[in-house]
C-alpha cells in the first residue's frame, strides 16, 4: 500500500512537474543579464570576435538593472554562442523565441541587423536544422523594442544550440542592446498591463554657465528637469552612477528626492568629488518608488585640465556653446557666418544690428582669448532652383532673371560683393585674420550654368579686397574634396591662385561629399 501510494505520488509529481514546465520555463539561463554575461562564449576558432560586455546603465521593462551591450566596429565580427547545447523538454513540440533589443549609431543602409538563431545539431545542417529571429535590415531600434516567434521542434530532436550575431556591414560604428531573452515552452499570452508613466524625467543638465565642462575640484551640480508628475510631493530614491567613455563606472550613489508638489518642476544632484578622474563621463539618473524604476534620463559632463597659456586656434567649434564652455574645451577659435543676404540692405549699406552683433563677436573673442574668423556663404542652395543667398534688396530681379535663363550676375551685382568685402576690410582687419568661403563646392554646380563662374568671380573679388590689401591675412575657399569629386577637380586650377589653402574640418565619421562620394574619416568636411 506504502509502494503503491509511492508510484501515484511520483506519477503526480512527474505530470504536475511537466505541466509547471511547459507552462513557461525559460531554458535560457539568466536571459534578463541581470548576474552578467558569462553565459554567452565567443567561438573557439581564430577571428577578430567582438567581444560583448554587461551593461548596466540600460534594461528593458521596470526593475531590471542590465542587459547586454555590442559596440560595434566593422573591424570585427559580432557572434557569440550559448554556453552549451540545452536538452528540450520531452513531449514539447514548439518553441517560444522572444527577446527585447534597441539600437543606435548605425548609419549605412544595414542598420546592425540583430540575428538569434535556435539549431538543431542533430539534423546536420537538414532542411528546417536552424530557425530564429532577425531585426528589420534597414531600421535601427531607437526604443526597446520586442520581438517574438515560434518554433516548430521537429521531430527526434531532443537537443539544441543558441547563436546571437550581428550584420553590420560597411557600418563604422553602431551600439546594439538586448535583454530578456526567452527561449522555451510556449507562453499564454495575456493581456498586456500598460504601466502607467508617474513621472518623465527631460533632461538632466550642468547649473554652471560652462554647459558640464568642469575643472578639477569643481563643485558637480545637475539639474534635473520633470514633467507629467502623477505623483507631487512624493519621497523617491534618485540612483545615480557616472560612467567613463567605455561605460565602466567610476562612482554610483542613491539619494531622497522629495518632488515639489507640482506637475513639473526641477530637483538638484551634488557630485562628490571625482579625484582624479579627468575626460568625458556619462551620468545616468534613476528614479525608483519601492525599489522599481519609473524614470531614468542620461547626462554627460567632463572633467579637463585648465589650460595654461595660449590655445591652438586649429580647434573650433560649430555651435560648441558660450565662449566659457569653448575655452574649457581648449577651442583657440571661433567662427562667424557673415550672411550677406541679411547683412547688405543696399549696394553699400548694411544692417545696424547685424554690425553690432559682429562687433560684440570680436570683442567677446577679445575677452576670452580666441582667434575670430568669418565664413561667407555665397552659392545657391544645393536643391534650390533659385538663388536665397541674395540680399532682399535685389533678390527678386537675381531670381526671375535666373528663371528666364539671363544671367543676374553684371559688373553693378559685382560691385556689391566688392563694396561688402571693402568695408569688412576697413572695419575688421587685424582683428580678423582668417577668412573663408564655407560653400561647398560640389553643391555649386547643379542648377544654374551660371554658378561656377558666379563663384569664380566672387572669389577673385574677395581676393582682391581682403588678401592683396593685406598678405598676412588667410583666405580659405573651395571647400573640400576638389581631389575627388568631379566638379572640384575641374574647378581646382581657376580656384587655386586666389586661396592659401581649402577651407575645411574634421569629421570624425564617414560623410557624403557630392553625389555617390562617400569619404571616410578622417577627412575634410565644410568651412
Amino acid at each position: 500500500m506504502k509502494n503503491m501510494f509511492k508510484t501515484k505520488l511520483l506519477a503526480f509529481l512527474a505530470v504536475t512537474g511537466i505541466s509547471a514546465l511547459l507552462c513557461g520555463q525559460n531554458l535560457i539561463e539568466n536571459g534578463d543579464f541581470e548576474n552578467g554575461i558569462s553565459q554567452w562564449k565567443l567561438p573557439t576558432w581564430k577571428h577578430n570576435w567582438l567581444t560583448p560586455v554587461q551593461d548596466k546603465a540600460n534594461s528593458q521593462g521596470i526593475g531590471g538593472a542590465s542587459s547586454m551591450r555590442m559596440d560595434w566596429t566593422n573591424k570585427h565580427t559580432f557572434y557569440v554562442i550559448y554556453h552549451k547545447e540545452i536538452k528540450i523538454p520531452t513531449g514539447l513540440k514548439e518553441l517560444e523565441l522572444s527577446f527585447w533589443t534597441k539600437s543606435a549609431g548605425y548609419e549605412n543602409t544595414t542598420k546592425g541587423q540583430l540575428n538569434i538563431s535556435v539549431e538543431f545539431p542533430e539534423m546536420k545542417k537538414k532542411k528546417g536544422w536552424s530557425n530564429g529571429i532577425s531585426t528589420p535590415w534597414n531600421k535601427t531600434q531607437p526604443d526597446w523594442t520586442f520581438f517574438e516567434k515560434k518554433i516548430p521542434v521537429p521531430a527526434g530532436v531532443t537537443k539544441m544550440k543558441v547563436t546571437m550575431k550581428i550584420h553590420g556591414y560597411k557600418n563604422k560604428a553602431g551600439t546594439t542592446w538586448v535583454d530578456n531573452i526567452y527561449i522555451g515552452p510556449v507562453r499564454a499570452k495575456t493581456k498586456a498591463v500598460v504601466q502607467e508613466k508617474k513621472i518623465v524625467l527631460s533632461r538632466g543638465i550642468s547649473t554652471c554657465d560652462h554647459g558640464g565642462v568642469y575643472y578639477p575640484g569643481e563643485e558637480i551640480i545637475y539639474s534635473y528637469e520633470f514633467n507629467s508628475s502623477k505623483i507631487p510631493g512624493k519621497t523617491l530614491d534618485f540612483s545615480w552612477q557616472v560612467n567613463d567613455y567605455d561605460g565602466k563606472k567610476v562612482i554610483s550613489g542613491t539619494q531622497k528626492v522629495t518632488l515639489p508638489k507640482t506637475a513639473a518642476g526641477t530637483f538638484q544632484l551634488k557630485l562628490p568629488d571625482l579625484k582624479v578622474y579627468r575626460g568625458w563621463f556619462a551620468l545616468k539618473g534613476k528614479l525608483s518608488e519601492n525599489g522599481l524604476k519609473i524614470a531614468e534620463v542620461t547626462s554627460s559632463g567632463m572633467i579637463l585640465e585648465r589650460q595654461t597659456g595660449k590655445r591652438d586656434p586649429f580647434f573650433t567649434a560649430k555651435g560648441g556653446g558660450s565662449y566659457e564652455r569653448q575655452r574649457r574645451m581648449g577651442n583657440g577659435s571661433v567662427g562667424y557666418f557673415v550672411q550677406r543676404r541679411f547683412l547688405q540692405t543696399g549696394p553699400d549699406q548694411y544692417n545696424p544690428k547685424i554690425m553690432a552683433n559682429i562687433d560684440k563677436f570680436i570683442r567677446n573673442c577679445k575677452e576670452y582669448g580666441f582667434e575670430p574668423f568669418f565664413q561667407f556663404y555665397i552659392s545657391q542652395a544645393k536643391n534650390e532652383k533659385r538663388n536665397p543667398k541674395q540680399p532682399k534688396y535685389m533678390f527678386d530681379e537675381v531670381n526671375a532673371k535666373l528663371a528666364k535663363g539671363i544671367d543676374p550676375y553684371d559688373a553693378a551685382y559685382y560691385q556689391t560683393w566688392r563694396n561688402m568685402f571693402a568695408m569688412m576690410f576697413r572695419r575688421y582687419n587685424k582683428d580678423v585674420t582668417d577668412w573663408y568661403f564655407a560653400d561647398e563646392i560640389y553643391h555649386s554646380y547643379h542648377l544654374s550654368k551660371y554658378e561656377i563662374p558666379h563663384y569664380l568671380a566672387v572669389l577673385k573679388i574677395f581676393h582682391e579686397e581682403i588678401k592683396k590689401k593685406d598678405p598676412s591675412n588667410v583666405i580659405g575657399a573651395g571647400n573640400t574634396f576638389m581631389d575627388r569629386d568631379p566638379i572640384g577637380k575641374k574647378m581646382w586650377p581657376d580656384v587655386k591662385d586666389y586661396v592659401d589653402g581649402l577651407a575645411c574640418s574634421l569629421y570624425l565619421g564617414s560623410t557624403t561629399a557630392g553625389k555617390g562620394l562617400s569619404v571616410t574619416s578622417p577627412n575634410s568636411g565644410d568651412c
